[in-house]
């Protein structure tokens, strides 16, 4: 044999070995994440599903298992992006690959698609399959969150920050009297704690208290914690007594009284405990009733809320099933009474909604029973789960624990105000005179739709213009005119105001429109002596150098409606602008879209359209990317016909080197 055909075959046998040996990594790491996945341990399980991707990016099976992962505990972009590949590489990955995408694209707000996939899994099912029922309400949710979407209700939710947020689950949140105190639930990590089985910490109750500046102090953990779950439920009479659950048995309510600074050993509250889960409760205003969620009385393990009264001699009734449609075959959970009585929240997956849990509201009727339940909508409400409504009792502020983009970790903590009127106020001038408008129009249109856009407002101007009654959070249009003359064009943002009755002052100023000698100013002369200015001699020529032209190329890529695909045809654009050049110095990407939908939906589809472009250029380029998203705030062309809308559905590609 000689030596060139024995180093060959020796490399060829080292080549085979190593490829054996990645592929039983690669399987190792399979494994062990899908023992991990079966028992639905997102945390645990997507490392291992990762890692596999590190070194083959298109395992079909690792990114759409990574892809559930993700669905469920980290990103939602990321696990569309992540199933979206998983079933072009093979879209027989599994067996219900079209169900997960129905559920990433109803997580990402693309309903359309949602609803497309959704039918297309649901006609792969028996009509006996009692996965059909899910589905139909999937189906049946995506219509009602492209419907809550178009037109929101006039709140803002805000989430409460880093310093009461985490990586973890924030859930359960309760506020002192004043909203000075907030106690709530995490998952986040606590030095020497155990693990529970699934990967993540135990819950615990945490307590922050509130800055001046409205800032949270560092949260800390509340001397009731046990080894197992802990979580905050109320705090009521007078702040000296506090709700808590705790996992004993399947699941118990207990009481702890406040005992100077510190909490007493909470008690069992043995009346509505029982041998199933109860998961939260609730004790009204004046302490003679207390509302609680438990699966104990329903043959199907569903959560249901009930009720307890307190008798003359301080004894408690019955437990009573609550009057009315409030209880579904579905999950009812989290009851919160307002302090007269009347209103009661709560969140429910069995109610018509946008998905998960959504917070709903109820009347009580003059008969005992209580009204249907009226869903909050959006931005309250979101597709995935929104929970644990409770109202601060010192002004109109709420809290709730959600599941939403922009959040920390699964679910975060979140503000929820009320955002009202505002009164605009003020004076229009001319430019360089300084002359009052007199006989002009002044009109107000709204722009911006996270919250309901409200009618054009309009008044007339004789020197200023009063009351005009515009919402607040709204970035709106104003135009003036005179005699059907266009004389200006402003805009006026109004930040959120949760306070009925505020005023804004704002002046306008028009383009001066007369006789130019009007505004002439006699000249004056400046007499005063100044200092020539020193001309220094060239000390010598520079050096001539040549350098090689700097190509700076433009290409737009555009987008169907509420899509995010980059076509083949464009594809090859790309390649080609990208082959123009030795060498690539610099790439941006800046995502766009048209007005249709609310701001949150086409900032997403905008984001997501820049992704797909940046990830496709780096495949074929080294050169880092520079990405940006801008939603609709930057069209084009204006969005006044489907036409110009589709010229906002873009991707702008701009490209230096040589």
């Amino acid at each position: 044999m000689s030596i060139k055909y024995f180093s060959f075959t020796f490399l060829f046998i080292g080549f085979l070995c190593f490829t054996n040996l990645k592929a039983q990594d690669v399987n190792f790491l399979m494994k062990n994440g899908d023992k991990l996945f079966e028992d639905n341990f997102y945390r645990k399980a997507l490392p291992f599903y990762e890692q596999v991707l590190a070194t083959e990016p298109n395992n079909a099976e690792a990114l759409f298992k990574s892809g559930v992962c993700y669905l469920n505990r980290y990103s939602k972009d990321k696990a569309l992006v992540n199933i979206q590949k998983a079933y072009e590489i093979d879209p027989k990955v599994d067996k219900h690959v079209r169900y997960w995408l129905g559920r990433a694209y109803h997580l990402n707000y693309q309903f359309d698609k949602a609803k497309e996939e959704y039918t297309v899994y649901k006609n792969t099912l028996g009509k006996a399959d009692s996965r059909r029922k899910e589905v139909e309400q999937y189906i049946e949710q995506v219509d009602l969150s492209k419907k809550y979407i178009m037109v929101p209700s006039n709140f803002l939710v805000e989430n409460l920050g880093p310093s009461i947020n985490s990586s973890f689950s924030e859930h359960s949140p309760v506020a002192s009297i004043n909203d000075s105190v907030l106690y709530f639930t995490t998952r986040r990590l606590k030095e020497g704690e155990k693990e529970e089985k699934d990967g993540e910490p135990f819950e615990d109750v945490f307590i922050s208290k509130k800055n001046a500046d409205g800032s949270w102090t560092s949260p800390e953990s509340l001397n009731l914690n046990t080894s197992g779950h802990d979580a905050s439920i109320q705090l009521f009479d007078n702040d000296t007594k506090l709700l808590l659950y705790r996992s004993t048995k399947d699941g118990d309510i207990f009481v702890s009284q406040k005992e100077g600074d510190k909490w007493g050993d909470p008690k069992s509250f043995v009346e509505i405990n029982s041998r199933d889960f109860e998961s939260d409760a609730f004790v009204s205003h004046d302490g003679k009733t207390v509302y609680f969620a438990t699966n104990h009385y329903k043959k199907f393990g569903d959560m249901d809320i009930y009720y307890i009264t307190k008798n003359e001699d301080g004894s408690w009734s019955k437990h009573k099933e609550m009057e009315g449609e409030i209880n579904t075959e579905g999950d009812e959970d989290a009851p919160f009474i307002t302090p007269d009585g009347k209103t009661l929240y709560f969140s429910s997956r069995g109610h018509k909604g946008m998905g998960g849990f959504d917070v709903f509201r109820s009347k009580l009727q003059s008969d005992g029973s209580w009204s249907d339940p009226v869903n909050l909508g959006y931005p309250i409400n979101t597709p995935d789960d929104d929970v644990y409504f409770y109202y601060a009792a010192s002004d109109d502020r709420a809290y709730i624990a959600s599941y939403r983009d922009g959040g920390y970790g699964e679910k975060d903590i979140y503000c929820v105000t009320p955002i009202e009127n505002v009164i605009v106020y003020g004076k229009v001038t001319e430019d360089k005179t300084g002359k009052a408008i007199d006989g002009a129009q002044i009109s107000f249109k709204s722009t911006k739709k996270i919250t309901n856009p409200s009618e054009d407002k309009k008044a007339v101007v004789s020197g200023e213009y009063k009351d005009i009654n515009v919402l607040s959070y709204n970035t709106y249009k104003v135009e003036i005119a005179k005699n059907g003359e266009l004389l200006s064009t402003d805009s006026l943002q109004i930040p959120s105001i949760s306070k009925e009755g505020q005023t804004i002052h704002k002046d306008f100023v028009v383009p001066f429109k007369g006789n130019p000698i009007d505004t002439q100013v006699v000249a004056t002369v400046d007499t005063t002596t100044k200092t020539p200015t020193e001309v220094k001699p060239k000390d010598k020529e520079p050096a001539v150098t040549v350098a090689h032209p700097v190509l700076e190329k433009e290409l737009v890529v555009y987008f169907g409606s509420s899509s995010a695909v980059v076509s083949d045809s464009y594809k090859e654009e790309i390649k080609t602008l990208l082959a123009a050049y030795t060498k690539v110095k610099s790439i941006s990407v800046q995502g766009h879209a048209d007005d249709k939908g609310p701001d949150v939906v086409n900032d997403r589809i905008s984001k997501a359209r820049a992704s797909e472009v940046a990830k496709y250029i780096a495949n074929k380029t080294k050169t880092k990317i520079a990405s940006r998203s801008f939603g609709e705030s930057q069209p084009a062309v204006p969005n006044d016909s489907d036409e110009n809308r589709a010229k906002n559905r873009r991707v702008v590609i701009k490209v230096s080197g040589e």
